[in-house]
């Protein structure tokens, strides 16, 4: 069976180099390497906050010029990490110790990443163009609201159309399974699966199973922090339909990153808590976990006004792990290099791999299927 499994692994190699790979003294590089320029993204947008005063006049309170740039997006894998850097943003407040999924929330004027389905494209139809509802997020506390209603800021946003200031909005009627409660403001964010599956994402039982804590992966959705320069740098995990089928980002299903400079609600009236400006000082820290002003934070990332203010970088994902099987469906086996020296599993030692260097094949050769756990064969 080590012959055999030998054999496994050297046509893993050879199939890799014909796939566009390469293979170096034993080392199996893909053809599109992480750090790669491929499709390299920059775009300039001017993002505003505005105000409405009493005679009926917009006023712009601030505006800004943000660079966004992400150094390769195209033939992506699951969970691969592209770099995204921005220039000439609002400086952040309020620094999160962990800025990703839900804590990072209580941060003021964050650069919020998130992955999309979709694209910004207005002649595509209305299923394919990026939305809130087709953006992911780990947990309904970033995507779904409830509160008194002299907190319900999203109410008062300048661009928010009127069925979005009702009292109940974004389902209706709101599910039985989110409880709400008569006398609040409540906004749903539901999220819409590549499946066309709608999930309310009121309670944490409503959300997509991708969400469920203790789920297979961390958030990858990040409330990245921008020095007192405007400028700040996050390193983005992407994920395709492998990891989050119900994201469903693949080689034939275009998806985004979506990067919002949170600039605070723009506000149609005088309401106090939607014209807040913050209350830390920027550069500043927020490891005690305080409140900050809701206007300024990620929360509502959703709401026209922030929405409107987003820069989308489309994204290309290469073919899918089960690409193998046009060429061998045969029972795939794993094959990793840390396993080559392992005793049983010694494919140096038949003189089919070289002894020097270290064997890396990328995980999606030798896996026919999301989900396969390792297996040996013996």
């Amino acid at each position: 069976m080590t012959h055999r499994l030998a054999r496994r692994g050297l046509f893993a190699l050879v199939t890799l180099t014909l796939l566009g790979g390469s293979v170096v003294a034993g080392v199996a590089i893909p053809a599109t390497a992480a750090g790669s320029d491929e499709g390299a993204f920059s775009k300039t947008k001017t993002v505003t906050r505005e105000f409405r005063d009493a005679d009926g006049a917009d006023q712009v309170v601030d505006s800004r010029d943000v660079t966004l740039k992400v150094d390769h997006t195209k033939n992506l894998r699951g969970r691969e990490r592209v770099k995204v850097t921005w220039a000439g943003a609002r400086p952040s407040a309020a620094r999160a110790a962990d800025p990703f999924g839900e804590n990072g929330l209580k941060q003021e004027y964050p650069m919020l990443i998130l992955q999309c389905r979709g694209v910004d494209d207005a002649s595509l139809p209305a299923a394919k163009q990026i939305r809130p509802e087709t953006c992911f997020t780990s947990t309904r506390q970033q995507r779904s609201q409830s509160t008194d209603p002299f907190y319900a800021i999203w109410r008062h946003d300048l661009y928010a159309t009127d069925k979005d200031r009702a009292e109940k909005s974004g389902l209706d009627p709101i599910p039985a399974e989110c409880n709400d409660f008569g006398g609040f403001s409540t906004h749903l964010t539901p999220f819409v699966a590549a499946s066309g599956k709608t999930y309310p994402a009121c309670t944490g039982e409503t959300m997509p199973p991708e969400a469920a804590v203790g789920a297979s992966f961390p958030p990858a959705e990040v409330a990245a922090f921008t020095g007192k320069d405007g400028k700040g740098q996050v390193s983005f995990e992407v994920r395709s339909a492998v990891e989050n089928e119900s994201l469903g980002c693949s080689d034939k299903t275009p998806c985004s990153i979506v990067a919002i400079p949170i600039m605070g609600l723009s506000c149609v009236d005088a309401d106090r808590e939607c014209r807040r400006t913050g209350r830390f000082e920027p550069g500043s820290s927020n490891f005690a976990n305080e409140g900050v002003d809701a206007a300024v934070s990620p929360t509502y990332w959703w709401s026209e006004s922030n929405w409107r203010n987003r820069i989308t970088v489309p994204l290309t994902f290469a073919l899918p792990p089960n690409v193998c099987d046009v060429i061998d469906n045969r029972t795939p086996v794993d094959f990793y290099g840390s396993r080559a020296h392992e005793p049983g599993h010694d494919a140096v030692g038949t003189g089919l791999l070289p002894a020097q260097g270290t064997v890396h094949v990328p995980a999606h050769i030798g896996r026919r299927h999301p989900g396969v756990q390792a297996r040996r064969e013996r």
